[in-house]
């Protein structure tokens, strides 16, 4: 895995309690998002006998997608895989391989309809720049299409200047947005301060729907977010992997699992004033 913490943290705990109840053994190794870490951990694996493998490979950021490289890689270890969080498209050469991730761009489009749903026309997105960035915009942006409305405008956080992003959110605001779809909880609970500073009271002035949902309902007002369904995806990876070891070729043919994330509504979210 990527990290242990955060978003994965609970994708772990769902294999970890996937794994106990089936008397499995679970080892885990955390890349840090390191091509290099990545290959030697794996390496390692297979070299101290590890039936099978639930992996989440590092993508390029700016487009979700694995490279060829790397799903030339995936394709030389010699051990049932499991795909985790990380879809690949059909021609790609890993789509070969079992996979269960979230279905990122139905929950941020459901996020949209959500602030449609309520009188939003004018909405924009926040986000940091991640693995999962592209798929959450990409849906943003058809639900924007289909629902009629307005996207003020997409503001992406820059890690060399966090100030950046504060003035990006000012300018969205000036430009009349009343909702916001931020990408992730911890941006959003770092901005709801500015966004009174802007003179936006949320949810008064503006509304926010977060994505990633770790710790949102902590957040003052508790934020409406899209919640992944973290420990499903860990659990059916686990079972998928659990499956493809103890049958091998009567497994039964690739499975690609996506699970559709929760829209939880709590208080950062309401009627435009």
């Amino acid at each position: 895995m990527p990290h242990a913490e955060y978003y994965f943290g609970a994708v772990i705990d769902g294999i970890r309690a996937a794994a106990a109840e089936a008397g499995t053994r679970l080892t885990l190794g955390v890349s840090a998002y390191d091509l290099r870490v990545e290959r030697r951990l794996v390496e390692g694996l297979v070299a101290r006998g590890a039936d099978g493998l639930m992996i989440a490979p590092t993508p390029d950021f700016d487009t979700g997608e694995l490279s060829d490289e790397t799903q030339e890689w995936l394709e030389s270890i010699p051990l049932p895989i499991v795909l985790v969080e990380r879809p690949v498209r059909p021609g790609g050469r890993a789509s070969q391989f079992d996979g269960v991730c979230s279905a990122h761009g139905v929950g941020a489009a459901n996020a949209v309809r959500h602030l449609v749903e309520l009188g939003h026309t004018r909405i924009a997105l926040v986000a940091v720049k991640g693995p999962n960035t592209p798929l959450v915009a990409d849906g943003y942006r058809d639900a924007i299409a289909h629902c009629g409305v307005e996207s003020v405008g997409e503001a992406y956080e820059n890690l060399a200047d966090l100030s950046a992003l504060d003035a990006e959110v000012a300018s969205l605001i000036e430009r009349g947005a009343t909702g916001l779809l931020i990408l992730n909880d911890q941006l959003a609970m770092r901005l709801l301060g500015r966004l009174e500073a802007f003179g936006r009271r949320v949810p008064d002035r503006l509304s926010v729907v977060c994505y990633d949902d770790i710790s949102a309902e902590l957040a003052q007002p508790a934020l409406t977010a899209v919640a992944p369904q973290k420990e499903q995806v860990g659990r059916r990876a686990f079972a998928l992997l659990a499956n493809r070891v103890a049958r091998g070729s009567e497994a039964g043919g690739v499975q690609h699992v996506a699970l559709v994330p929760e829209l939880r509504v709590r208080d950062s979210t309401r009627v435009p004033a």
